[in-house]
């Protein structure tokens, strides 16, 4: 399928041509791996928003993007972590100019330069460790969000009673 690509005028040559193997490369794995949170998405969830007269736009981004947010995460980060040390797709369309890590840490080692080829692989190990960290914040942000807004809730039910008195509400 990539060989395709090389036939396209003017894509040959450039970081697109990268970007669109890639994609391409991904493409598959991404959909099998969002397949899973997408069969837990019950549908009575759009109806209802629909019923409710939300527009498609708002349906999108209100809902399903919430509910499908730590899938696409998950499948980005696996993604990334794939392409960080796939070797066969840039070595097959890279130009002078549009290496990749991967293929830089062939050269250096085709070159015998063993201690470069140790400083690239780190530089991919910390890459990889950095995006990994994202994740964990944005999980943790999503969680801290979620939990205030459960509480916002809590709060907004709770009456105003204490012991069969009357309380002036205090929010």
């Amino acid at each position: 399928m990539l060989w395709a690509y090389i036939r396209v005028p003017g894509l040959y040559g450039t970081i697109f041509i990268l970007l669109v193997a890639y994609v391409t490369h991904g493409l598959p794995l991404g959909t099998r791996a969002l397949s899973g949170t997408l069969a837990q998405f019950s549908m009575d969830l759009e109806e209802s928003a629909r019923m409710s007269g939300a527009s498609w736009w708002t349906t999108f981004t209100r809902i399903l993007l919430p509910f499908l947010r730590p899938g696409i995460i998950a499948v980005w980060l696996l993604l990334a972590a794939m392409f960080i040390r796939t070797l066969s797709i840039p070595v097959m369309l890279m130009a002078p100019g549009n290496e990749v890590l991967a293929v830089l840490t062939l050269q250096y080692w085709d070159q015998g330069q063993g201690q470069k080829v140790a400083v690239v692989a780190m530089l991919m190990m910390l890459l990889l460790v950095c995006l990994m960290l994202v994740e964990l914040g944005l999980r943790r942000l999503q969680a801290y969000w979620a939990e205030r807004q459960q509480r916002a809730a809590e709060r907004a039910t709770v009456p105003a009673v204490v012991r069969g008195r009357s309380v002036p509400d205090v929010r």
